[in-house]
C-alpha cells in the first residue's frame, strides 16, 4: 500500500514538474516575442520621427530664422526676367524694410521707399494721415509694402501664409516663392508682382545682427 502512495506521489511529482516547465518555456517565447515586438516598435517610431524631422513640407528652415535688411527689389514686365532684363527698382534705388523669420514659423516683412514725401501743406506745414492730398497718399501706397503671417519651407520654395497685408488683395494667400541663399544674402523671387499685369519681382536681403537703439537717448 505505501508503495503504491509514493509512486502515486513521484508520478504526480513528475507531472507538475512537466507543467511547469512547459510553463516557464512557454513564458519565456511569450517574453522573448513581446521584446522583439517593443524593439520593431522603437525602430519604426525613430524611423517616423527622422522622417517627420527630414519632411522639407514641414520645416522651419534655421538658416532663414533671424532679420534680414532688404539691400534690392527688382520689378520685372511679364517674362522680362526670363529674357534676362534688367527690370526697375520697385522702391527705389535706396531701399528700407526688414524681413524677420522666428523659430516658431512667424513672419514679418516691410519695404519701403527711402524718399516718400511727408504729409504737408503748400506752406510746409505736417498734415495728420487723413488729411494727405491724394498725390500724397498715392506715393505712400505706391512706395510700400508690409505683411505678416507664417511661413513653411518645401526644398528650394519659401511658402508664405499672408494673414495680412497693406495690398488687401493678398490677405489670406498662400505664395510660393522660390529662393536661395548665398553666405549673407536672401534671394527670393515674387512670381506675382503686387504690381500685377503679369509682373514678376525679385528681392535681395542682406542678414543682419545689428541692435537699434533710441537714438535720443
Amino acid at each position: 500500500m505505501k508503495v503504491i502512495i509514493c509512486f502515486s506521489v513521484l508520478m504526480n511529482y513528475k507531472e507538475a514538474n512537466r507543467i511547469t516547465m512547459s510553463s516557464i518555456k512557454a513564458i519565456s517565447s511569450i517574453s522573448c516575442l513581446i521584446a522583439l515586438l517593443l524593439i520593431i516598435g522603437c525602430n519604426n517610431t525613430k524611423t517616423e520621427q527622422t522622417n517627420q524631422s527630414e519632411d522639407p513640407t514641414t520645416s522651419k528652415s534655421p538658416a532663414l530664422v533671424g532679420t534680414w535688411e532688404v539691400v534690392s527689389a527688382k520689378l520685372y514686365e511679364q517674362g522680362e526676367q526670363e529674357r534676362g532684363g534688367a527690370g526697375k527698382d520697385f522702391y527705389g534705388l535706396n531701399p528700407k524694410g526688414h524681413l524677420m523669420f522666428d523659430e516658431n514659423g512667424n513672419y514679418m516683412l516691410t519695404v519701403l521707399r527711402s524718399d516718400i514725401p511727408r504729409f504737408q501743406n503748400a506752406q510746409g506745414n505736417d498734415l495728420g494721415r487723413e488729411q494727405g492730398t491724394d498725390e500724397q497718399n498715392r506715393r505712400a501706397v505706391h512706395g510700400s509694402i508690409a505683411n505678416f503671417g507664417t511661413y513653411e519651407i518645401n526644398i528650394d520654395t519659401l511658402i508664405l501664409h499672408i494673414e495680412k497685408a497693406t495690398y488687401p488683395n493678398w490677405d489670406g494667400l498662400v505664395q510660393r516663392r522660390p529662393f536661395r541663399i548665398a553666405g549673407d544674402s536672401l534671394i527670393y523671387r515674387v512670381p506675382e508682382a503686387s504690381s500685377g499685369g503679369g509682373t514678376t519681382a525679385e528681392f535681395v536681403w542682406k542678414r543682419i545682427s545689428k541692435v537699434y537703439r533710441n537714438r535720443r537717448g
